[in-house]
C-alpha cells in the first residue's frame, strides 16, 4: 500500500499524510458547501424574483389589457369626432356660402329700395309742382272772374269759362291733395323699410362674420382632431408592441424559474454530496488523530488539552465564588448589528477569561480565535481583537466585535452539544470568510454541562505546516 504512495515512508508519515489529505478535503468541502449554500440561496431568492416577476407581468398584462381596450376605444372615438368634425365643417362652409349668397341679394335689394325712395322723393317733387300750378290757375281764374263781372253782359260767357276752370283746379288740388297723402305714406313706409333693412343687413353682415370665425375655428379643430386620431392610433400600436414584448418578457421569467429551480434542486444535491463527503473526511481525520505521531496537530490538540483544562477550572472558580455563570436572562444590546446581548456575568467573565483567551491565542500560533460558548451558543466573551465597541458598520462589526453574540451556525451548535469526554473537530467556512478547523472540548462545572471551549485553528496553515513537513 505504501508502494502505491510511492514513498518508503513509515507508518507514521502514512497517518501524517491521511492527515492532510482529510484537512484539504475538509477545507474544500467547507468551501464548496458554502459556495454551493450562497448558490443555493442565490437561486432561491432568483426562484422568489422569478415568482415576482410573473406576478408583475401578468398585473403587467391585465393593465396592457385594459389600455389596449382603453386606447381602441379612444381610437374609434376621435375617429368619429374627426368625422363629425369634417361633416360639421363642411355643413358650416355651406351655410357660409349660403349666407354669403343671401348677404349679396339683400344687398342688391337694399339698393333697389334706395332707388325707389328717391323716386318716390321725386313724385313728391312733381306733385307739388302740380300742386303749385292747381294754385296758379285757381288764382288766375279768380281774377278772370273778377274782371267778367266788371265787363257786365259783355263778360257773362268768359265768366261762365273762369268758373269752369277754378272748379277744374279745386278738382285737381283735391286729387293732388289725396295722392299727396298716400304718396307720404308710401314713402315714410319706404323709410321705414328701408331703416328696417339696413338693420338686417347688418345683421347678416354679422351673422357672415361670426359663420367665417367659426368655420375657421372649426378647420383648426379638424386638424387638432386629425393630430388627436393620428396619436390614438400610434398609442394603439406602441400598445400592442408593448404587450408582446410583455408576453416574451413573460416567457423569459418562466424559463429563468424553471433554471432557478433547477440550479436550487442541482445545488442542494451537490450540498448533500458534499456534506457527506465532509462526514468522511471529519471521520478520516478522527481515526488519522487517534494515533499520536508527534506532528503540528497533534501539539495543537496537546496543548489545546492542556489549556482546556485550566478555563474549566477558571470557570469553575468563577462559579464557586458567586457568579451565575448559568445566567441565560440575555438582554438585547440596542442599536447593534449583527445582534449582541449581555447577562449578569459578563463583566467578570470577560475580565478573567479575555486574557487567558489571548495568551492561548498567542502561544499556539496557528489559531483564528480562542473563545468559549454556553449551551445557547452565546459568547460571553472571546479575543481581545475580537472584543472591540461596535462601530455601526456591518462589515467591520462582523469582524471585530464577536463578543457577547450567539453564534446559531452549525459548527458552534455541534461544539455546544457535545457532552462527551472526547474533543470535537469540525471544519467549515466562517461567516467572516475564514476556513476553520474548529477543535472544541466541552466545558462542565461540577456534572453540569455548560457549553464548549472552541480553538479555531487555521485549516489551511494547518495542512500547508503538515505537507511542509511531507
Amino acid at each position: 500500500m505504501l508502494g502505491r504512495f510511492g514513498l518508503r515512508a513509515n507508518l507514521k508519515e502514512v497517518i501524517r499524510l491521511v492527515r492532510a489529505a482529510a484537512i484539504w478535503i475538509a477545507v474544500r468541502c467547507a468551501v464548496l458547501a458554502k459556495a454551493l449554500q450562497t448558490t443555493a440561496e442565490l437561486a432561491t431568492r432568483q426562484m422568489q424574483l422569478s415568482a415576482s416577476a410573473l406576478v408583475q407581468q401578468q398585473l403587467a398584462s391585465g393593465l396592457i389589457a385594459d389600455v389596449t381596450r382603453q386606447s381602441a376605444m379612444i381610437e374609434d372615438l376621435s375617429a368619429r369626432n374627426l368625422q363629425e368634425s369634417l361633416t360639421t365643417s363642411r355643413q358650416l362652409s355651406a351655410t357660409a356660402k349660403f349666407i354669403r349668397e343671401l348677404r349679396g341679394e339683400i344687398d342688391h335689394i337694399a339698393a333697389d329700395m334706395r332707388n325707389l325712395q328717391t323716386q318716390t322723393q321725386s313724385i313728391e317733387e312733381v306733385m307739388r309742382l302740380v300742386a303749385d300750378v292747381a294754385r296758379q290757375t285757381r288764382l288766375l281764374s279768380l281774377n278772370a272772374s273778377i274782371e267778367a263781372a266788371r265787363a257786365g253782359p259783355a263778360g257773362r260767357g268768359f265768366a261762365v269759362v273762369a268758373s269752369e276752370v277754378k272748379k277744374l283746379a279745386d278738382q285737381v288740388n283735391k286729387s293732388i291733395t289725396s295722392v299727396d297723402g298716400n304718396v307720404n305714406v308710401v314713402v315714410n313706409g319706404m323709410a321705414t323699410a328701408d331703416s328696417k333693412m339696413s338693420h338686417m343687413l347688418g345683421r347678416i353682415h354679422q351673422a357672415d362674420g361670426d359663420v367665417r370665425e367659426v368655420a375657421d375655428i372649426l378647420v383648426g379643430q379638424v386638424s387638432n382632431f386629425e393630430s388627436i386620431h393620428c396619436a390614438s392610433v400610434a398609442i394603439g400600436e406602441a400598445v400592442h408592441a408593448v404587450a408582446q414584448a410583455n408576453h416574451h418578457a413573460s416567457d423569459i421569467s418562466s424559463q429563468i424559474d424553471a433554471l432557478s429551480h433547477q440550479i436550487n434542486a442541482d445545488s442542494e444535491t451537490a450540498l448533500q454530496g458534499v456534506v457527506a463527503l465532509a462526514s468522511r473526511a471529519e471521520a478520516m481525520q478522527s481515526n488519522a488523530l487517534s494515533v499520536a505521531i508527534g506532528d503540528q496537530l497533534d501539539l495543537v490538540i496537546k496543548k489545546a488539552t492542556y489549556f482546556h483544562r485550566q478555563i474549566e477550572n477558571a470557570l469553575v472558580s468563577l462559579h464557586s465564588k458567586g457568579v451565575n455563570v448559568f445566567d441565560t436572562k440575555y438582554e438585547t444590546i440596542p442599536g447593534t448589528d449583527p445582534l449582541k446581548f449581555e447577562t449578569s456575568y459578563d463583566d467578570e467573565f470577560a475580565r478573567v477569561m479575555t486574557p487567558m483567551f489571548d495568551n492561548i491565542l498567542q502561544d499556539l500560533g496557528v489559531l483564528f480565535y480562542c473563545n468559549a460558548l454556553d449551551v445557547n451558543g452565546y459568547v460571553p466573551a472571546h479575543n481581545a481583537v475580537y472584543s472591540q465597541a461596535p462601530t455601526g458598520h456591518y462589515e467591520t462589526d462582523l469582524k471585530y466585535s464577536r463578543d457577547k453574540r450567539k453564534m446559531g451556525d452549525a459548527a458552534s451548535q455541534r461544539a455546544v452539544q457535545n457532552r462527551s469526554d472526547a474533543y470535537l473537530m469540525v471544519t467549515y467556512l466562517r461567516d467572516n470568510g475564514d476556513v476553520v478547523s474548529d477543535l472544541s472540548f466541552p466545558l462542565k462545572v461540577g456534572n453540569q454541562h455548560w457549553g464548549a471551549l472552541r480553538f479555531g485553528v487555521d485549516a489551511k496553515q494547518l495542512r500547508d505546516e503538515i505537507t511542509r513537513v511531507l
